[in-house]
């Protein structure tokens, strides 16, 4: 956990000269089986100056309805964290390198057609995304996610916007009865930080 949190900042500073979004979140999932609420960390990084194209990295921490820890995060981060800490050593130059490079590996885009209005919708597309739940004595359970969604950005100032968000996520692997989650959010998202 603390080499994604690691990376994360690590990325933050090596993309500081992009305009950036980057909050807090609070984000709840359900499908016929499970709920997750969740908080965390929102980043979106703008790749042209129209500020129509932005990666995503989101990265919460939260419970399930049964009680279980939660944890979202792109899969990179996630598989980049996981190298590091079990197999990352001061002489395994190698596996370090790629262990944090899989850390910069966005969860996916976000399409803006018109970012500079006051209330600007978005769509969002996140193929590498990453579940874990974990209840001690009872289960562990890792699944690949993917979500598909809308956005809607509310620019309150130059420097603070407001952000909704609704979606549906898949989850890969062995399935349960149901993999497809809704999936709902709010949060607070400070613009540009040059």
């Amino acid at each position: 956990m603390k080499y994604v949190v690691l990376c994360l900042l690590i990325s933050i500073s090596s993309v500081a000269q992009n305009k950036m979004r980057l909050g807090a979140l609070a984000e709840y999932s359900e499908n016929s089986i499970i709920r997750n609420g969740s908080i965390g960390i929102n980043l979106e990084i703008l790749l042209s100056k129209e500020q129509k194209i932005a990666l995503n990295y989101k990265f919460l921490v939260g419970a399930s309805s049964d009680k279980a820890f939660y944890f979202h995060s792109t899969l990179g981060g996630f598989s980049g964290g996981y190298l590091l800490s079990k197999l990352g050593k001061e002489d395994f130059k190698t596996i370090n390198t790629i262990g944090l490079l899989l850390c910069f590996v966005p969860e996916g885009l976000t399409y803006y057609p018109n970012p500079d209005n006051k209330l600007s919708p978005g769509f969002y597309i996140n193929p590498l995304g990453s579940d874990y739940w974990f209840k001690r004595n009872n289960y562990e359970n890792f699944k690949v996610s993917s979500e598909i969604g809308g956005k809607l950005l509310f620019n309150q100032s130059q420097k603070m916007s407001l952000q909704a968000h609704v979606g549906l996520r898949y989850s890969y692997g062995k399935q349960s009865s149901n993999p497809f989650y809704v999936t709902a959010g709010l949060g607070l998202l400070f613009v540009d930080f040059n």
